[in-house]
């Protein structure tokens, strides 16, 4: 079986929310204990929950709502449709986008776009400031097909001029739906059918944790 890490790797230097969040604590890590030094080794690391690649509750925006650690097992196993549909500097995902991108999204599946934007995770500022995001009637499109877990390319699923938000995220949060996001190696594949595994830290009473995230390609 083929499977595809969609997995961005955490380290210091990794994209942060910090140009739209300034005080969102840094990701960071050292060597606590050497092999040269105690004859084994470890690693110290702390991080925010939105950092890396993600899984997100509802929890994040509404109160009283699951918490990553309640998240029933049989959620993180999900077959899952990527839809290719390319974007720039804050353009928005339309439903024509979708309607021409997906041939098979069935309730309950994952949807996995992929935007090309994964290009820009080294410049924090262009990657968070400038993402590409779905426009509100594309997120009532994605809700009203029963989508599970919503993925993408982008750190930011609505506009991130705050301004300019349609709330899409308290759209998808209303629906049950997870975020999964950034991904990474969207392109690694052709398929736009396969299964989805995704492992978070179960991480107790929290909205979201980082996670692992393996797509298998249809045979």
């Amino acid at each position: 079986m083929t499977m595809i890490d969609l997995t961005g790797p955490l380290h210091p230097d990794m994209w942060s929310y910090a140009p739209m969040v300034p005080d969102i604590p840094p990701f960071e890590q050292r060597r606590w204990a050497r092999i040269d030094e105690r004859g084994w080794e470890s690693d110290w690391f702390a991080m925010p929950t939105l950092a890396g690649t993600y899984l997100e509750t509802a929890k994040h925006l509404i109160a009283g709502a699951p918490s990553i650690d309640q998240v029933p097992l049989d959620r993180l196993f999900v077959h899952a449709t990527i839809a290719r549909i390319p974007r720039g500097d804050r353009e928005h995902v339309t439903v024509a986008d979708l309607e021409n991108a997906i041939d098979i999204l069935e309730e309950g599946d994952a949807l996995l776009v992929q935007t090309g934007w994964e290009a820009h995770r080294d410049d924090s500022e262009r990657f968070v400031l400038q993402s590409p995001h779905f426009d509100l009637d594309a997120m009532r499109w994605i809700v009203d097909r029963g989508v599970s877990i919503l993925g993408g390319d982008v750190p930011c699923f609505d506009d991130p001029v705050g301004s300019e938000g349609q709330g899409v995220n308290d759209v998808l949060f209303g629906s049950g739906a997870l975020i999964l996001a950034p991904l990474v190696n969207l392109g690694a594949t052709d398929a736009t059918r396969g299964r989805l595994t995704v492992l978070p830290i179960p991480l107790a009473g929290s909205c979201g944790a980082p996670c692992r995230a393996i797509f298998a390609p249809n045979s």
